[in-house]
């Protein structure tokens, strides 16, 4: 008997973006934020994925999982309104991102900060 000869197998075809986002949304915050930092997704895609729910308590959780890039995108995205923000900087404020001595929350939103 010859050597047998393997045949390739073809690579699964790519997901559609649409796809790609419906998974996203369908993971827990935990896996998200790991599939992001793996580099499974896009920041671009992840932003468009939020928010990932609407209970106040699940969106401060998510907040609190962000890490300092992460805190920034979701500011440049505006991803968290302003009360989620504070309730953040005064649970944790040592994690909030800074810009300058001030949180990047209230900096960002100060005229004197803008006109830099």
């Amino acid at each position: 008997m010859g050597a047998q000869r393997t045949i390739p197998q073809p690579a699964p075809p790519s997901r559609t973006p649409a796809a790609r986002l419906r998974a996203l949304r369908r993971m827990k915050v935990e896996q998200q934020l790991a599939a992001l930092r793996r580099g499974d997704y896009s920041h671009d895609e992840w932003a468009r994925a939020w928010p990932v729910s609407d209970r106040a308590r699940e969106r401060l959780q998510l907040l609190g999982l962000l890490n300092e890039d992460e805190q920034y995108d979701a500011l440049r995205y505006e991803r968290f309104s302003l009360t989620e923000w504070c309730a953040f900087a005064r649970r944790d404020p040592y994690r909030c991102a800074r810009l300058g001595n001030e949180f990047a929350f209230i900096a960002i939103t100060t005229p004197e900060w803008c006109e830099r």
